[in-house]
């Protein structure tokens, strides 16, 4: 699966703009406290190593 770059940019700009940030989007409109969205970082996202 793959999706390109322009298209989550689009959506994070508009997300940008209506909440003022990821994560105010993710609590208001996902329903996600602090807790919730790191459980969801460590799981779903890749870190580089040492950084």
């Amino acid at each position: 699966m793959q999706v390109q770059d322009s298209y989550l940019r689009s959506v994070q700009d508009e997300i940008m703009e209506d909440y003022g940030s990821l994560d105010a989007f993710f609590a208001r409109e996902m329903g996600l406290d602090e807790g919730a969205r790191l459980r969801l970082r460590e799981k779903y996202l890749e870190t580089k190593a040492g950084g």
